[in-house]
């Protein structure tokens, strides 16, 4: 397997679920042709713009993830360590107060 083919691997694990499916399609197309020698400039384009449109959308997703803050004067935030743990263990929690 090429080096350049490796590269196309690592990217797509790198792109959003929703696009993996049909860009390790792509992959394997152009794998195929390859090793036919058919030319597979075509599908290599698609996926390289299909690559670069998937990962450019998950940085900007990422990117757009608000930061959490907690506002101190809330009686709560003392105790979202604990609140969160038993969040974590528990199929059902009740909070109230």
């Amino acid at each position: 397997m090429s080096p350049f083919i490796r590269q196309l691997e690592a990217q797509l694990a790198q792109v959003l679920s929703a696009d993996r499916y049909r860009l390790r399609n792509l992959l394997r197309a152009v794998q195929q042709a390859e090793q036919s020698g058919r030319p597979s400039d075509q599908n290599l384009d698609r996926l390289q713009k299909g690559l670069d449109q998937s990962l450019a959308l998950r940085q900007k997703r990422g990117a757009s993830v608000p930061k959490i803050e907690y506002d101190a004067e809330l009686p709560v935030v003392a105790r979202k360590d604990e609140i969160a743990r038993t969040i974590l263990e528990n199929q059902v929690v009740v909070i109230s107060g």
